[in-house]
């Protein structure tokens, strides 16, 4: 068993290296200044860009194939989410109207997958420590907002945005979690970055400094 959890992992990180590889090599070819525009990102020179990320700063090196996050190097699931970003941005404005994980494009094909990987990790976490979650959520650029019991909006990228939204429960009916995000969402992640977008963002609740 362990030996095929462990193939499976290898499988994981070679096709995640793989799509590391094409992002860049497709990013290469498209016009870095026109990229820019429609994502929001700026250009730093030839090869070069700098995006804004869940409150803090990518640095992209085209060249050099390398993504650095406030002087750090970026893992490589989320070097991924922010290639993908920037190959698909339309420039398309937010919207103003908010649809949840359903709507999005096969959306409802993968509710369950999304719940499990994201809405219930959340939900352990404030069930084990609200006064904490807030504050992390806070601490990354976390908007908070009138809706459910409890609602952070995040600004991920300059023009994707996930909406948090709490609902305490009561007697008979459990604790639950939405996600809401701009409707033009499918014009800037598919679906799958959509999930990885989410379980960043809940990784950076985590791992926050309190």
């Amino acid at each position: 068993l362990n030996g095929g959890r462990g193939m499976a992992e290898t499988n994981y990180e070679k096709a995640l290296d793989q799509a590391l590889k094409t992002a860049l090599a497709s990013l290469r070819e498209k016009d870095i200044k026109e990229t820019a525009f429609k994502s929001g990102a700026s250009c730093e020179g030839e090869g070069r860009l700098k995006i804004s990320l869940l409150n803090r700063t990518a640095d992209l090196d085209l060249h050099q194939g390398r993504i650095m996050i406030q002087g750090s190097l970026a893992g490589i699931r989320v070097s991924v989410l922010i290639l993908h970003y920037l190959l698909r941005a339309s420039g398309s404005p937010l919207t103003g109207l908010l649809i949840g994980f359903k709507e999005i494009p096969q959306g409802a094909l993968y509710f369950q997958p999304f719940r499990n990987r994201v809405c219930l990790p959340v939900l352990r976490m404030l069930e084990k420590d609200q006064a904490g979650f807030e504050a992390c959520a806070e601490k990354i650029g976390g908007e908070r907002l009138q809706a459910g019991d409890l609602s952070f909006r995040f600004k991920v990228f300059p023009y994707v945005t996930a909406q948090y939204v709490w609902h305490q429960g009561e007697e008979g009916i459990p604790p639950d979690l939405n996600i809401l995000f701009d409707a033009s969402i499918p014009e800037y992640l598919s679906t799958e970055d959509v999930v990885v977008m989410c379980e960043e963002i809940n990784k950076n609740l985590k791992s926050v400094n309190l």
